[in-house]
């Protein structure tokens, strides 16, 4: 348990992507399952923060989620 959900620290994090700044196409998703993960962050220079990450399908977010559900899904039963 411990080993797929510290995986999340290698999800591939989200960019900043201000209005007007896009560098080429923009994939949008308009079904699906949406993925949230949020909680506590520390920056590579150890100051604290928060995060919050939302994504749909095909995203490195909705692979993790996927892995963690089936990891965990025996523990369920």
């Amino acid at each position: 348990m411990r080993a797929v959900i510290g995986e999340m620290k290698r999800i591939e994090p989200l960019q900043p992507d201000p209005p007007g700044f896009q560098d080429g196409d923009i994939l949008l998703t308009m079904d699906g399952t949406s993925y949230a993960l949020e909680g506590p962050g520390r920056f590579q220079d150890s100051h604290v923060g928060k995060f919050k990450m939302e994504a749909n399908v095909g995203t490195p977010l909705a692979a993790w989620a996927q892995r963690v559900e089936q990891t965990l899904a025996p523990c369920w039963k």
